[in-house]
């Protein structure tokens, strides 16, 4: 995976130095109702706007997903939930069950478990 990194970055960045040497020429920048003007090469008032709009993007992509990050969020709350839950089951069923219905009935004896004598 860094190697097909590198096979894309590598010539991305030729082609951007290739650009800027060719795009030098001076060019006026006005930010039309404010009274801002300034002279700046081609290529870097181009890579400014591509800057902009990569920013702009991300921003409205990362406000889009919101509903999903949400969404998200409460299902890892929801698998917590019952992951407690079931750890809770696990741990009833692990206990020896004390029935007290039985605890009045005396307790059986190795004696009483035997036939009676001369049967």
């Amino acid at each position: 995976m860094k190697l097909l990194w590198w096979i894309i970055l590598l010539p991305l960045i030729a082609l951007v130095a290739v650009f800027a040497v060719a795009n030098r020429t001076e060019i006026s920048v006005s930010l039309d109702p404010l009274p801002w003007v300034f002279d700046t090469p081609t290529y870097v008032a181009l890579m400014a706007a591509i800057f902009v709009g990569l920013i702009i993007g991300g921003i409205s992509t990362w406000m889009a997903a919101r509903p999903w990050r949400r969404e998200a969020r409460r299902g890892r709350r929801n698998i917590k939930l019952l992951e407690a839950e079931v750890d809770s089951l696990r741990a009833r069923l692990a206990e020896p069950v004390n029935d007290p219905a039985n605890d009045d009935a005396p307790a059986a004896s190795e004696n009483s478990l035997q036939p009676p004598a001369g049967v």
